[in-house]
């Protein structure tokens, strides 16, 4: 059955309007409503916030937290759990995949819950929601500090959120790019906002027409602060558009890294034994051995090893590449930078 929706939202934009008016089935209306719902709740943490006095901050966080900063960890800790559970349900509601987790279900974009979290306003309601914090006493900066966890975790959820969001989908790609700016001054600070805004990218071409030098640079200079493999990654992405390369940003990315940077990229090193035996060796310039101070080079043929991982084999060099960043060791997150970057060549 059908049901006519009268809702008075006399300050929704036109097109809110037209969806709230039209004729929707049952499935939709439920839809609108979890969507609705879950908005309710985020609205009611970012009204708290907000109630927050504005207050700058320093680069280094304080040993005792008073002033906003103190109150807007309060009020974070008590809206937290009503919000971290509504933002894994908007993640789960986003998309078709056999992972509960929300932080990393992937899957195929649920494109009904994408066009509603557009059109219900619940992009640009996320993102003043994730930016917030850092006005009310609380530095971007302070993000490693266990004291800001709930924060952290908020944010985190929320930009696992805007990756579904955008899944394929330019429309809502280019509603959450009016907030590249802040997205962009979270690179770096561990709140995984990175993927976010690779997928605002990712085989949009309205998008791609979008990125200048600066952005290329930020993440050059990222490369080059952490060797961070997920930086290399989004430069692949804005290389590319389904399938075929896009010309423009590649040539910037070889203005900016491959000749401007040049030793961010590894080393390869090809050694021949008396028997024959070939092994290849990878360097990253910067990379030392701990005891001997001597360059650090990798083997690569040890990481080809096949294992029993849960019910499946795979070698070691395929789970580098599939495990999260942080279940990586040191030397392993090194195999990871190379595979970018051959990926990256090509």
């Amino acid at each position: 059955p059908e049901h006519a929706v009268a809702l008075d939202f006399s300050k929704q934009a036109s097109e809110k309007d037209a969806l709230l008016v039209m004729r929707l089935r049952h499935v939709a209306l439920q839809a609108v409503d979890k969507v609705r719902r879950g908005m309710f709740v985020l609205s009611d943490y970012v009204s708290c916030l907000s109630a927050v006095p504005d207050q700058p901050s320093d680069a280094k966080p304080p040993s005792e937290l008073d002033g906003s900063a103190k109150k807007t960890v309060a009020v974070t800790r008590e809206c937290r759990d009503a919000v971290m559970w509504t933002l894994g349900e908007m993640c789960v509601a986003c998309s078709h995949d056999d992972d509960p987790n929300p932080d990393t279900r992937q899957g195929t974009p649920n494109k009904l819950s994408q066009k509603l979290l557009r059109e219900l306003g619940a992009i640009d309601l996320v993102m003043t929601m994730v930016d917030l914090p850092y006005k009310k006493g609380i530095n971007l900066q302070w993000m490693g500090d266990s004291r800001f966890k709930d924060v952290r975790d908020i944010g985190k959820r929320a930009y696992a959120l805007m990756r579904l969001c955008v899944l394929e989908n330019e429309s809502n790609a280019l509603a959450l790019y009016k907030h590249v700016n802040v997205i962009r001054s979270h690179l770096g600070m561990g709140l995984g906002c990175t993927s976010a805004l690779k997928e605002i990218f990712a085989d949009k071409r309205e998008l791609l027409q979008k990125v200048k030098d600066d952005l290329i640079v930020q993440f050059v200079g990222l490369v080059r602060s952490v060797r961070d493999a997920r930086f290399l990654d989004f430069l692949q992405t804005i290389c590319r558009c389904k399938g075929q390369p896009y010309t423009a940003n590649q040539s910037l990315v070889c203005k900016h890294l491959l000749v401007a940077n040049a030793d961010l990229l590894p080393i390869i090193r090809i050694d021949k034994s008396l028997g024959g035996e070939v092994r290849l060796g990878i360097h990253l310039p910067g990379t030392k051995e701990a005891d001997t101070g001597k360059e650090f080079w990798i083997d690569v043929a040890k990481y080809s090893k096949v294992e029993l991982r849960g019910e499946r084999k795979q070698d070691l060099c395929a789970h580098i590449m599939e495990a999260s960043w942080g279940q990586l060791d040191p030397q392993q997150r090194i195999v990871r930078y190379f595979i970018r970057c051959l990926e990256l060549y090509s």
